[in-house]
């Protein structure tokens, strides 16, 4: 065993290596993220056959009832909203992508972790470093004026980082700021490599600020608020002190942020409730079944936009009830899981983080770069709920 990463080493190093460069992939959602993705399953199915695993593989799927419950419930709503919806067609090719990139990654991730080709440490490893390139992409950008890898510009003076948006980038610091601020919070073994935590909590943070992504903002204020109210130790309360004046230092330097601020202090929707309201009565129209995916541009009246901007009206305008009911199953069951975990309220705060955002930005039915990290993020907490599990 790797003593470092808890990983069993005499496994080929392959797939350990493959999960790397599909981590570090994700953001730019490219062909190398593709092959990985791939790679990644195929490499599970292989596995499965070399060593006629089908025990295992059947038990992974259905030792959690609930969740297998909840994505066959999602999987079927689907396939019935988009029988009888708009563009059947392009639906049920949407369906099928759906289903390999999300649901068969998600089950292969979980076969590998129980196999032992990686770890959580080594997983979360692997997420640190992308999360870091990301953040010094962003700083970068901000001082340069473009950022290493697309050489993109700033979008209305806010960090983009290598996406084509600041609220996609604005995503991604809100992760990397949470995700840091836990390493020098829980991590107290860590002193060595503590100052570089700090350094990049606080580029991760400056990133998420000049994002200008005021969904990002918010996201990660529940984060906090929740780590803040579940905190019992002295030490950590002082450490929750640092995320408050790094802000605050930020926002008095620079009248940007202030002008943002003010904005979402005053609910400036930025368009939003013009998409809501008319999600809203489109799917009056159609509230059982929904309009099937791929549908956006069939709808009438459809608003110049290119989703809802709400993951409740998203799968409610695409699925109708029955399929918003099999979302709420599902991300309620793994937030359930979430809290058992682990003894700190970490991946259930990152979990809510995550919904928050989905009110206002991202797609949760489409999103090519929202979807993987639902994804991966739910993978996680079942990883990590298995292993607090009693063995048998």
């Amino acid at each position: 065993m790797n003593d470092r990463f808890n990983f069993n080493s005499q496994n080929n190093l392959f797939i350990p290596f493959i999960l790397f460069i599909w981590v570090m992939a994700i953001p730019f959602k490219n062909s190398i993220y593709q092959l990985t993705l791939v790679s990644i399953i195929l490499s599970c199915v292989f596995l499965i056959i070399k060593h006629k695993d089908y025990s295992t593989f059947k038990s992974i799927i259905t030792r959690d009832k609930i969740l297998l419950y909840g994505i066959s419930l999602i999987l079927l709503s689907m396939t019935v909203s988009n029988a009888f919806g708009l563009n059947p067609h392009d639906a049920f090719v949407g369906q099928l992508k759906f289903f390999y990139k999300y649901i068969l990654i998600f089950f292969a991730l979980l076969y590998l972790h129980d196999k032992k080709y990686f770890s959580l440490k080594l997983l979360t490893f692997f997420i640190l470093i992308s999360l870091s390139i990301q953040a010094m992409n962003g700083l970068y950008q901000h001082i340069i004026s473009t950022d290493v890898f697309s050489d993109r510009a700033l979008q209305d003076g806010g960090l983009t980082g290598s996406f084509s948006s600041r609220n996609v980038f604005g995503l991604f610091m809100l992760i990397a700021s949470a995700l840091f601020f836990v390493q020098i919070q829980t991590k107290p073994a860590l002193n060595k490599l503590m100052p570089l935590m700090l350094i990049l909590f606080s580029i991760s943070v400056y990133g998420l600020l000049f994002s200008y992504s005021r969904a990002s903002w918010v996201a990660f204020a529940s984060f906090y608020f929740i780590i803040l109210f579940s905190s019992k130790k002295i030490t950590t309360f002082l450490v929750l002190l640092v995320p408050p004046i790094i802000a605050l230092t930020l926002l008095l330097s620079s009248e940007n942020l202030v002008l943002r601020l003010e904005q979402l202090l005053s609910g400036s929707d930025s368009g939003r409730l013009e998409i809501w309201l008319w999600a809203f009565n489109s799917f009056k129209e159609s509230w059982l079944l929904g309009y099937g995916l791929e549908s956006w541009s069939m709808i009438e009246d459809v608003p110049p936009y290119r989703f809802v901007h709400n993951s409740i009206l998203e799968v409610a305008l695409n699925l109708g009830v029955i399929g918003l009911f099999s979302y709420t199953f599902l991300a309620f069951h793994i937030l359930r899981k979430s809290i058992q975990s682990q003894g700190t309220a970490v991946l259930f705060a990152l979990g809510i983080a995550l919904f928050v955002i989905s009110l206002f930005d991202h797609s949760i039915i489409e999103g090519k770069l929202f979807l993987p990290i639902l994804t991966l993020y739910a993978a996680y907490v079942i990883m990590a709920s298995l292993q607090n599990e009693p063995k048998q």
